[in-house]
């Protein structure tokens, strides 16, 4: 078993490898950054509503939770594909399998961060204080951040699920 890295990780969202083996930039995977920074500037400066702290907890723990499903779905799929013979010559295949599996991991792991982020908060900080700015901004970023992830992993498995017909 090798070790991943978090590098490799960010390598595989936001990179593509092309056939040269060079890769290059997958500008949708930091276009789906543009929402969250403009979330996280917005909760600089304007502030996160007190009362919508838990309801952003439930849903985005909900979130996590079913974008996990698809990412250990994707897993056993990556798995499979390599012992099929159909599938473990055909690159193409192998790539859009990698990619979404990719692309489901990362989505998982920002919304560990912004749930447990979200939980620290909402067991640790009086309801009545005043969050710092910057927390605030950390908070609205990472929580729009997991919505498009996720909105985009949708859009992609639908992609997928035409790309891997047989």
């Amino acid at each position: 078993m090798s070790l991943v890295s978090p590098q490799q990780i960010l390598h595989d969202v936001f990179l593509e490898r092309r056939e040269d083996r060079r890769r290059a930039p997958r500008w949708a995977a930091f276009a789906y950054l543009v929402p969250a920074v403009a979330a996280g500037v917005a909760g600089y400066f304007v502030g996160l509503s007190p009362s919508a702290g838990a309801n952003i907890l439930a849903a985005l723990a909900i979130l996590t939770g079913v974008t996990f499903a698809m990412a250990v779905s994707f897993w056993d799929r990556s798995i499979d594909a390599r012992h099929d013979p159909f599938t473990a010559t055909n690159a193409e295949r192998l790539k859009v399998i990698d990619h979404m599996k990719s692309h489901l991991i990362y989505t998982v792991i920002i919304g560990v961060l912004a749930t447990g982020a979200l939980l620290i908060v909402a067991l640790f900080a009086d309801p009545q204080t005043v969050l710092p700015n910057w927390l605030e901004a950390a908070l609205a970023f990472l929580s729009v951040y997991e919505v498009v992830l996720v909105g985009a992993a949708l859009v992609e498995f639908y992609r997928a699920s035409y790309d891997l017909r047989p």
